[in-house]
């Protein structure tokens, strides 16, 4: 098992709020710990991942995509 801490800032946006990327971002997690591959946990500044690394490396392509 591994564990990341990703920080996710969208650049470039027209609107200064980011509640449809978390949003987004929180399905994709939320996928991903119903199939019992992650362990996940959002913070206010980052969020914690914990799985085998290749799943992480997984998670956070689809996230950053």
């Amino acid at each position: 098992m591994a564990i990341v801490d990703v920080t996710v800032i969208p650049i470039g946006t027209a609107d200064p709020s980011v509640s449809e990327y978390v949003a987004d971002i929180q399905y994709i997690l939320k996928k991903y710990e119903e199939e019992e591959k992650i362990k996940y946990q959002l913070t206010p500044m980052n969020t914690i991942i914990e799985g085998e690394l290749s799943v992480l490396f997984e998670v956070i392509q689809a996230i950053h995509e």
